[in-house]
């Protein structure tokens, strides 16, 4: 099964992978990453750290690194097609989370305009253009 390159730069732009990580690694905030043991190697110090903001995790310890498929690759033991598999739930989330944060702003919006015009109906033209954007 070939999966496409732009889906997977999609995927990993999309899912936490503070998320994926934090279901296998206790973590704890630190700053603006997140750090825990290292699920790889013994140790009593954290030295596992995630960061939000890269999407990346790398152990200051061992020295493994990699974005959520590789995390689970290499903790879990899964192949490539499974690791994507697992972490597409977590993009559908973030999608779902998408769309009913856009639903309550239009919601409030109708709210205002409703408010605005009195209760009155109002009909919306949507431009040719926009309406096949």
């Amino acid at each position: 099964m070939s999966i496409p390159q732009s889906f997977i730069q999609e995927l990993l732009a999309r899912v936490d992978v503070v998320d994926i990580v934090g279901r296998y690694v206790q973590l704890k905030k630190s700053g603006a990453n997140f750090m825990g043991l290292c699920p790889f190697h013994g140790e009593k110090s954290p030295s596992f750290s995630v960061s939000p903001s890269k999407q990346f995790y790398h152990c200051f310890g061992c020295g493994k690194n990699g974005n959520a498929i590789g995390f689970l690759m290499e903790h879990t033991g899964m192949t490539f097609v499974e690791a994507v598999k697992a972490t597409f739930p977590f993009y559908v989330l973030r999608l779902l989370g998408g769309l009913l944060y856009l639903g309550g702003m239009l919601i409030m919006l109708w709210n205002v305009l409703m408010t605005a015009t009195s209760g009155k109906a109002t009909t919306v033209t949507i431009p040719a253009a926009a309406a096949h954007a």
